[in-house]
């Protein structure tokens, strides 16, 4: 029997195996476990599942919703390596709602020490584009062991056609004679060093947009983490759906009949993401990546990288740095209605 089949299955009984209430301080401990056995050699531990239950129930995703998702058949699950240099492994839910993805012990790990600080955050801040973290699994399958974290998927929508063109950007500049490399080729995700664009959000919007962003950052600086990505979605927007949806943002279309109803998130809010200052474009925006603290191992990284790059090229860098840089550049690449109008646009890599 396919281990990682059984493992994805083990996902969905653990589920609905779980009955749950608001979390406890014990809750959020590496002791606070449960376990699934899916066969004579395959195990699922479910990490703090109460609190993931929890955050499951603050995203409006019920246990129902949940498992359906994750019963995947034999021939559904496939997991495949992700586009990143981190050698993860990327599994979509039924619907491509969720994403499981492989992650080192050293995530782990880190996600356990701020997960108590992450509840509270996302619980107090529905509109925050961290990542929706809905589960952390330890997958046993004989002497093979690999942990996952299951996330919201930040370009789901199902009232727009699957094209998107996706970019993951930290902020960094691009080293010399990396820029511009993959002009023309097309189904890959834009990097910094591949940006040529701009980004348009009306006001008020963009002003509570860089509200929020810069909430959520210097709450990833209060926890010690960088290397982060803003990823952002792009799908063109058909003039009759745009023209059809007021600007005041209204019912979010990620909800189904089985979930809950979660907290409105103005950012997700027409056509499951926010529309372009002239309606042609809707975007999902969402903050990835998220679980790489700056720890003596990326200050050793840090130390050797400066004889070779500079600072502004290099993701290593301490996490009120990492911060700083990743706010100015994302303030440059979503200008103002008054630097559209007075044609005082200057792009971080055209410059």
């Amino acid at each position: 029997v396919n281990a990682e089949y059984m493992g994805v299955r083990g996902i969905a009984q653990a589920a609905m195996e779980l009955n749950s209430g608001m979390p406890t301080h014990a809750d959020f401990s590496r002791q606070a476990v449960t376990q699934v056995t899916m066969g004579p050699r395959v195990t699922v531990r479910c990490y703090a599942p109460v609190v993931f239950h929890s955050l499951r129930t603050l995203a409006g995703i019920s246990s129902t919703c949940y498992a359906d998702e994750w019963n995947l058949s034999d021939d559904e699950v496939s997991l495949v390596l992700g586009a990143g240099r981190s050698g993860s492994l990327f599994q979509y839910s039924r619907s491509k709602r969720f994403i499981l993805k492989t992650i080192p012990h050293g995530e782990v790990d880190t996600l356990m020490e701020v997960l108590e600080e992450y509840y509270q955050y996302v619980r107090t801040a529905p509109d925050s584009f961290l990542m929706r973290l809905l589960g952390l699994y330890r997958f046993n399958a004989g002497s093979t062991r690999w942990c996952a974290v299951v996330f919201e998927n930040v370009l789901f929508t199902s009232e727009l056609p699957p094209e998107v063109e996706i970019f993951d950007l930290k902020g960094r500049e691009p080293k010399e004679g990396k820029a511009f490399q993959r002009r023309g080729q097309k189904g890959i995700v834009w990097k910094d060093k591949d940006l040529e664009r701009f980004f348009y959000l009306p006001e008020p919007q963009r002003t509570q947009f860089f509200l929020r962003l810069t909430a959520d950052v210097q709450f990833l600086q209060w926890c010690n983490l960088m290397d982060y990505s803003l990823l952002i979605g792009v799908r063109e927007c058909p003039p009759t759906d745009a023209s059809a949806l007021p600007i005041t943002l209204s019912a979010s279309s990620r909800a189904t009949d089985r979930d809950l109803t979660p907290e409105l998130s103005p950012f997700r809010s027409q056509l499951g993401g926010v529309l372009s200052t002239n309606r042609s474009e809707v975007y999902y925006v969402g903050i990835i990546d998220c679980l790489t603290q700056y720890n003596s191992k990326k200050k050793i990284a840090n130390f050797c990288k400066t004889f070779l790059w500079s600072d502004s090229t290099l993701s290593t860098v301490p996490s009120h740095e990492y911060a700083q840089r990743f706010l100015l550049y994302m303030e440059a690449i979503w200008p103002t209605e008054e630097q559209v109008n007075s044609n005082t646009l200057k792009h971080p890599n055209l410059s």
